[in-house]
């Protein structure tokens, strides 16, 4: 009886350790962000909004915070903004921003153009560590809520962590 006990407690604690480790998998930008996410829509006279974004996890190895914003640039442009605020330097970093345009038959959020960059140690040698993007999207349909979402995306050749932030919808005039 103790043989089988002792068989069966190696075999959990071999479970344990080699099994559970597995679930434990790289973050996809889907996860983090997605269109189908609800946001607000602010009144028609705020031309600004900002979402500051805080990891959940109580150990994010990189991540102190980051944030995305949105501007009526005029004349149909819109100006998107982030910051990725870094614990400590990073060896990759990916950042997409998403122009969402809301569609109020659906009631729903629509894509309507993307921007990705890329920071890698190959373009900046001393290191990544606050990197600021500022990108503008150039003739959107006026009359419509906009909003930006935000995907991030730091590695430090071992580890990955990532989130996205959101601004509410502001009316593009």
């Amino acid at each position: 009886m103790k043989k089988l006990i002792r068989l069966v407690m190696c075999c959990l604690v071999a479970v344990n350790v080699l099994a559970v480790p597995a679930f434990a998998g790289t973050p996809l930008p889907a996860n983090y962000t997605s269109v189908e996410q609800e946001s607000g829509l602010c009144d028609k006279s705020v031309s600004y909004d900002i979402d500051i974004a805080r990891p959940t996890a109580r150990r994010g190895n990189f991540f102190i915070s980051a944030d995305v914003a949105i501007k009526d640039g005029g004349k149909g442009d819109i100006i998107a903004t982030g910051h990725a605020y870094l614990a400590k330097p990073v060896t990759e970093l990916y950042v997409s921003f998403y122009l969402d345009r809301y569609d109020e038959d659906l009631e729903r959020w629509k894509q309507v153009d993307c921007r990705d960059f890329e920071f890698t140690l190959e373009k900046y040698p001393e290191g990544i560590d606050d990197p600021s993007i500022t990108v503008t999207f150039d003739n959107q349909k006026k009359g419509y809520y906009y909003r930006i979402r935000g995907a991030f995306t730091a590695s430090d050749g071992e580890k990955v962590e990532g989130f996205g932030p959101r601004t509410d919808g502001i009316w593009i005039e």
